[in-house]
């Protein structure tokens, strides 16, 4: 593993970039093309026009590329000098069923549907970055592929892409992402080795009881006392059974039981997730959901059926890309720009680009100060037009600083 300190003997040699690498005219197309984006978001697997745009663009910058084998969503390459070693730069581009509320100039044309997620950024920055790149294309050690992915608001875009096939047929030795990230201010960068989002698990819980008229409940099984307990004793599980220092969220967000109010049901369904940041954490909340479930059940006379629907894993930050991380928002920003946190609760499937190659996740700082801090899918999250330029600079740093050193 390279140190940074033995990056920063080197330093002299390396290409280095910032937002301000960007000519007047570069800049200027960079923002349309991100106000393009945010005008016309289109929800998962229906990227179409998004994908048109970024292949339009990517072909102007005279990159090579590659066939993704899906409906939406771009690959393209820029080899470098050699070819024995690659790095991935990854970005989303779907948008969300969210009704904008910005009343920015550039806000979303099409009802119900806003980039909230901060994908549009995300897109740009990772045409930035190859823009930055091209210019430097014949100083570069070895390729950079970029992969502009479709349908992450769904979790399935990842899979879909590695299950395509195109990533396998590169010697990728690492992979970088980003996330725009309001709770960090603009200028600094988000860094933590280790998992850095959280796993998801969906759960669902038939509660079968035995239902009758309403003014004789001692007549009937209850499956809604039976569920409102059940409901409580589940958020014990993370309080305690789980080690606190072994972080997880339980949620129960959708109750369904009964239609009118002179009826108990005989049935209540209960559905919900799980985030966690362990393997074990994860094992040891399954079980007791199971358990919980059917000895309440049990108690009310009632009977439980639980089913769950494993999803993603935790997106695990390699401790080997860290000094790359590090130097390269310092060579963005400075040393001032870094930002050591924790674990963050949301999900991503940039998790599976895990299984690639050893990987990083930046959280990126957007919020401006004395500006209303809003969160991620609210429908008056709008980072400014100037973090896609910095994010760029990012993710570029990131391919030349792994390149001039792991190789």
């Amino acid at each position: 593993m390279i140190t940074a300190h033995q990056i920063r003997k080197d330093d002299h040699h390396m290409i280095h970039f910032a937002s301000t690498s960007f000519s007047p005219s570069e800049m200027q197309a960079l923002l349309d093309f991100r106000r393009k984006l945010h005008q016309h978001p289109e929800l998962s697997e229906q990227e179409q026009k998004t994908t048109a745009q970024i292949r339009a663009a990517l072909f102007s910058l005279g990159l090579e590329e590659l066939d993704l084998g899906l409906p939406t969503g771009v690959a393209a390459i820029l080899r470098g000098k050699q070819h024995d070693a690659a790095v991935l730069l990854r970005a989303d581009i779907d948008a969300l069923p969210v009704e904008e509320s910005t009343e920015w100039a550039y806000s979303s044309q099409i009802p119900g549907t806003m980039h909230a997620c901060g994908h549009d950024v995300h897109a740009t920055a990772l045409l930035g970055a190859a823009a930055l790149l091209r210019q430097h294309k014949n100083d570069l050690p070895g390729d950079v592929l970029f992969l502009f992915q479709p349908a992450e608001e769904t979790m399935v875009g990842a899979e879909k892409v590695i299950a395509a096939g195109l990533l396998q047929r590169f010697p990728i030795r690492a992979v970088f992402g980003m996330h725009v990230w309001p709770q960090l201010e603009s200028g600094t960068v988000g860094l933590h080795a280790g998992p850095v989002t959280a796993a998801k698990d969906v759960f669902q819980i038939m509660l079968q009881g035995d239902g009758g008229h309403s003014s004789s409940p001692h007549l009937t099984h209850d499956s809604i006392v039976c569920g409102a307990e059940l409901i409580l004793a589940l958020q014990s599980i993370v309080s305690r059974n789980l080690n606190p220092f072994d972080p997880a969220v339980l949620s129960v967000c959708s109750v369904h039981a009964g239609s009118c109010d002179n009826v108990i049901p005989d049935q209540m369904s209960l559905l919900g997730s799980v985030r966690t940041f362990s393997a074990e954490g994860r094992k040891l909340i399954r079980k007791r959901i199971e358990e919980l479930s059917k000895a309440i059940a049990a108690a009310h006379e009632c009977r439980a059926e639980i089913s769950f629907v494993p999803g993603l894993p935790s997106a695990v930050n390699s401790a080997q890309l860290m000094s790359t991380a590090r130097l390269a928002v310092e060579a963005t920003y400075s040393e001032n720009g870094i930002v050591e946190c924790g674990s963050v609760s949301f999900s991503e499937d940039f998790s599976l680009y895990g299984d690639i190659a050893p990987s990083f996740f930046y959280l990126f700082g957007v919020h401006e100060p004395g500006t209303e801090r809003y969160p991620l899918h609210s429908p008056f999250f709008c980072p400014s037009d100037q973090a896609s330029a910095s994010a760029a600079a990012l993710l570029a740093n990131s391919a030349t600083i792994f390149l001039e050193n792991e190789i």
